[in-house]
């Protein structure tokens, strides 16, 4: 029956979700003031404040070695070919070694470009080079070494020094210029650079004040859409303002420059497009978000492809030691888009024009033009006729092809680039690469405002309190639901199936978010709660409303995992664990008012009415959030942020379509995962009893179907290639550590937890009210020093302190529980008020801290598959928690009932005890003996029970151990992309 319930909630899930969506660091050292004369060669010892590493004289002497190029023909020396292009644009460093004599590269158009540079220079002196008084001395330093040790020695073909070496001889032009920094001052200097080598400079030294490096002098002759006199004396930051997402790796640059050694320089690539052939550009390559809505269609379409280049920058990065400046220089080179297209890599170019829209940059697209050039440029590197069309031919527009970040080739035999059709399935669609979703969820990202962060907040509290106040009042309910049938000691079965039915649920909407996006997620989760809910307020036998509560789950799981994939879309890595309380911060107030709903519903009407009026509840608390989500994906799309991310596969025939949805859903191995679940851990509950039947058909073919399933379920996930347990993604500590943690965990709360509700009510002697309000205790606690952990974390930046104390007074807690585990006087209702309390502190510490390390180790296009994993395994942790504790209760509970019972002559006496404790209780008060044996057994089942807690918590601290233990930053994730220029 459960496969079966399985197979059909799998069903269900993917034929809602388809007619919807179809159709619809450190600071740096202060600077060392510079020698009054600074002219070194790059031998010299000086003292590196921030490097770890000491060299010496020795090494530094053969760290910057400079190997010359005796037969250097400049001539005959093509530019280098460097296409740096990926399918997706990632802002990262990108940082490659390389070697101190390969500073400057020169080619044949060495004499072009100097000359051309001369006449920048005359045109634009004040834009194109400058400096204030502490960029001198590097620039002397600079200077110095590049005419006279660098350029004679690495092209003596090219250059040559006087006999008294005083003197700079340019054999190309025939420039003779002084070698001695103190014969010209700092601005001819700069000037004699410019013509002497084609490689644009920017001179940077940290402020003494900050730390922080900023611009003290440039020469750039070539910038591409800025004016680089407006970066002089701009920290890093400063300098790159307007580049989307430059935080993501601000403070690794920062961190980076000062760690930077002398003799040890490094290279980076950057690349681009522009409408023209010009070099000197300082406006109109890039496109800034206001300037978006005046573009025309003129400017779109009227692109003169013959004239639009490639441009690549090789960018260097060295450290002078006399004066500890960063030389940041950079090589600009252009190619035309025939060039590309004639190597065979026209395809390629595309792809990763349209890849400006992926990555974890967010906005690059339109920063860069693409929102300008893109369908013209894309139409002309895949198009074989596109210069004979004219600069207003209207070309298809693919959004994606073959490609990835890690094999960036592609086919280009299955692109039908002079036909309008709908494109094929991209490869991308059906790999690794970032799914439809997550592309979006990035796109909507890079629209946010301020207002928009608070009102998809607001929405993410709303949606949360209506489910958190449901939650809490149905886990008070459901007891009575189970009792009012006679079989309330099927609790712990219906639990165990709702966990069993989470487990596998949550993975899958994960991967429904990734594929639909995530307001198609929340629709369909209120699809799935409200009707369940009907189902559920409906029922008129236990097996109906246990299906009800397993829809409701459905719906239920959805929704948890949504909101923690939203927060952490949009949060970066310090502030994750804050934010992620937003959900749970309204049982901060439910925890209070909970029992007075609770009693006060139940008072006036039946746990059905209590129940079903969240049907018509939850809806409403949806809509807040779903029109959030909605309002920023319009913006998004006026905005053109979302003109690649079409669905491609929305434009598959339906069989195709399933069959694709079959494979990436992973059908087969959801079933198989709730067949091993619940075929293992249902028949446990079952077992019990007043007549246990282990042997029994209905319990003993369940088991030896559910052990025979396991080695199916593995095979199967080792071999499909879409499986819904990534094992790949599980090798790394940070997440089978984190993943240990969250089974733990519930699997110990659960000892205590099942029958908690009944247990305060039946031997502790509580009201309605106080034992759903102590129920509550461990959610309140645990929200209020989880909120408070929060703020901590954001300063200190670390979790893994926070969680192995947590898990160690978890342990504590459950001490508490073993000694006040029933009895109706003061001391007992105290005691087990504190461990409750204790419960809740150490569940703010660790639970949601561990599932904040697993998501910051993670890329993003991993975020929600992991994080449902992980939300799984928590579900697996309740799983095996209900089944040990419902074998512990059913095994343990009849029998010691009908011990302390017998002496009372009244055959059903203890049989009605065990079936509707809570009505036995009313019918014997406490002080009776009666009332005293059913105390007295309950005591005795719950001593068993939270002595396995304790037990558990064993591994649990063991695996907070094993964690790692990284420095949270201001970044999205701290996984890092796969690298691109």
């Amino acid at each position: 029956m459960s496969l079966m319930i399985g197979v059909l909630l799998v069903l269900l899930l993917v034929a809602a979700t388809v007619a919807g969506w179809r159709l619809s660091g450190r600071s740096p050292p202060p600077h060392r003031p510079a020698s009054p004369y600074p002219h070194p060669s790059f031998n010299d010892k000086r003292e590196k404040p921030g490097i770890a590493k000491q060299t010496t004289d020795e090494d530094i002497h053969n760290e910057v070695k400079i190997e010359p190029l005796h037969d250097f023909s400049w001539q005959d020396t093509p530019p280098l070919q460097l296409r740096p292009f990926k399918p997706k644009y990632h802002i990262t460093m990108a940082i490659q070694t390389s070697s101190p004599s390969e500073l400057i590269i020169m080619d044949k158009n060495y004499l072009d470009r100097v000359t051309a540079r001369k006449a920048i220079l005359a045109s634009h002196p004040k834009v194109v080079k400058g400096y204030i008084p502490s960029g001198i001395a590097p620039i002397r330093e600079l200077y110095a070494y590049l005419m006279a040790t660098y350029l004679p020695t690495r092209y003596p073909t090219m250059f040559s020094l006087s006999p008294n070496r005083t003197t700079l001889h340019n054999k190309i032009t025939s420039c003779l210029s002084p070698v001695s920094p103190l014969d010209l001052p700092p601005d001819e200097l700069l000037s004699t650079l410019a013509t002497t080598i084609e490689d644009d400079i920017f001179l940077l030294l940290p402020n003494p004040a900050t730390g922080l490096h900023r611009c003290v002098a440039f020469l750039c002759c070539h910038p591409s859409g800025f004016d680089p006199s407006t970066k002089l004396d701009q920290t890093l930051a400063g300098i790159h303002g307007p580049v989307p997402s430059y935080g993501k790796i601000g403070a690794s640059m920062e961190k980076f420059f000062s760690k930077l050694e002398v003799g040890k320089p490094v290279k980076r690539v950057n690349w681009g497009l522009q409408t023209h052939k010009e070099l000197y550009t300082p406006s109109g390559n890039h496109i800034h978000e206001h300037e978006v809505d005046s573009l025309t269609e003129e400017d779109r379409e009227g692109i003169d492809i013959s004239q639009t280049r490639l441009r690549v920058e090789l960018q260097t990065l060295t450290r002078l030691p006399g004066t500890r400046g960063i030389v940041f220089s950079f090589k600009t080179f252009l190619y035309g888009l025939d060039e590309i297209r004639g190597e065979g890599r026209g395809e390629e170019l595309a792809v990763a024009v349209e890849g400006l829209r992926g990555g974890n940059a967010k906005g690059m697209w339109v920063y860069k033009g693409g929102v300008r050039w893109g369908e013209r440029v894309c139409g002309a590197t895949r198009c074989p006729v596109i210069f004979s069309l004219g600069p207003r031919a209207q070309l298809p527009f693919a959004m994606a092809t073959k490609g990835s970040d890690d094999d960036p080739t592609t086919d280009r035999a299955e692109s039908s680039p002079t036909t309008k059709e709908a494109p094929p399935l991209p490869a991308a669609a059906l790999s690794d690469e970032k799914s439809p979703g997550v592309r979006r969820a990035e796109a909507l990202a890079s629209v946010l405002t301020k207002a928009d962060y608070v009102f998809i907040f607001f929405g993410v509290f709303i949606i949360a309190f209506a489910y958190g106040l449901d939650g809490m009042l149905r886990y008070a309910y459901q007891p009575n639901a189970t009792a009012s049938f006679s079989k309330h000691s099927l609790l712990a079965t219906v639990n165990v199936l709702r966990s069993v039915i989470a487990a596998a649920a949550q993975p899958t909407s994960a991967r429904i978010a990734d594929i639909f996006g995530r307001v198609e997620l929340v629709c369909l989760s209120v699809f799935f709660y409200t009707l369940g809910t009907v189902l559920e307020a409906t029922s008129q036998n236990v097996e109906t409303f246990a299906t009800g509560a397993l829809i409701y789950q459905i719906g239920y799981t959805m929704i948890i995992l949504l909101l923690e994939v939203i927060v952490a879309d949009i949060t970066t890595t310090r502030a994750r664990l804050l934010f992620s309380y937003i959900p749970n911060a309204s049982f901060l107030v439910l925890t209070w008012v909970s029992g007075n709903i609770s009693s006060a519903v139940l008072a006036v009407t039946t746990w059905r009415w209590a129940i079903g009026m969240w049907c018509i509840i939850y809806p409403v608390c949806a809509m807040p959030l779903i029109i959030s989500l909605l309002v920023t994906g319009r913006r998004a799309r006026r905005s053109h942020v979302m003109d690649g991310y079409v669905d491609p596969i929305k434009a598959l025939p339906w069989g195709k379509f399933f069959a694709y949805l079959f494979w990436r859903l992973d059908v087969i191995g959801i079933i198989l995962m709730i067949a091993v679940f619940a075929l293992l851990l249902v028949p446990v509950t079952l077992a019990g009893g007043f007549k246990t039947s282990w042997t029994s058909a209905h319990v003993l073919g369940p088991l030896i179907a559910g052990f025979t399933a396991i080695p199916l379920f593995i095979g199967w996930q080792l071999y499909t290639p879409q499986p819904l347990v990534p094992f790949t993604l599980m090798k790394d500590r940070a997440v089978w550590a984190a993943l240990g943690i969250a089974l733990m965990l519930n699997w110990a709360w659960y000892m205590q937890g099942d029958y908690l509700y009944s247990v305060l009510v039946v031997a502790f002697d509580f009201d309605v009210m106080t034992a759903t309000r102590v129920s509550s205790f461990y959610t309140f606690f645990s929200v209020l020093t989880g909120t408070v952990l929060g703020f901590v974390v954001y300063k200190v930046r670390r979790l893994k302190v926070f969680i192995v104390v947590g898990t160690c007074l978890f342990m504590v807690a459950f001490g508490l529980l073993i000694k006040y585990r029933g009895d109706t006087d003061m001391s007992s209702r105290a005691g087990v008020v504190g461990a409750q309390v204790v419960l809740g502190i150490a569940g703010g510490m660790f639970p949601y801290p561990a599932q904040a390390s697993l998501q910051v180790a993670l890329k993003h296009e991993n975020l929600a598959v992991m994080t449902g994993l992980y939300l799984a395994t928590y579900n697996l942790g309740s799983a095996f928690g209900g089944a040990v504790s419902g074998g512990i209760w059913t095994q343990v509970l009849p029998n010691q009932l009908a011990w302390r019972m017998e002496g009372f002559n009244n055959e059903t006496l203890a049989t009605s005890a065990y079936g509707n404790p809570f009505a036995f209780a009313k019918q014997y008060p406490v002080g009776t003996p009666e009332r005293q044996a059913l105390i007295d057994s309950y005591k005795y089942a719950q001593r068993l029970l939270t002595i396995t807690g304790i037990c558990l918590c064993v591994p649990l601290i063991a695996f907070a151990s094993t964690l790692r233990n990284p420095k949270l930053n201001d970044e999205q994730t701290l996984k890092e992309d796969e690298p691109a220029a």
